[in-house]
């Protein structure tokens, strides 16, 4: 996350982030979301496919 979105989201240090999944960070749920993709992530850094919001 960059400065901006650290700020947005109330979060002073990125250290808070480690460890923790999106869905606790930014929506403060236990559970992903609906619309997650990252079952089709690979191990790695390398992304399998890319989510794309507004696809149709």
């Amino acid at each position: 996350m960059n400065r901006k979105a650290l700020e947005a989201y109330g979060i002073s240090d990125i250290d808070e982030l480690k460890g923790r999944k999106c869905y606790e960070v930014f929506y403060g749920n236990g559970f992903p979301c609906a619309m997650c993709s990252n079952e089709e992530l690979t191990e790695g850094d390398q992304a399998a496919k890319l989510f794309k919001m507004n696809e149709e």
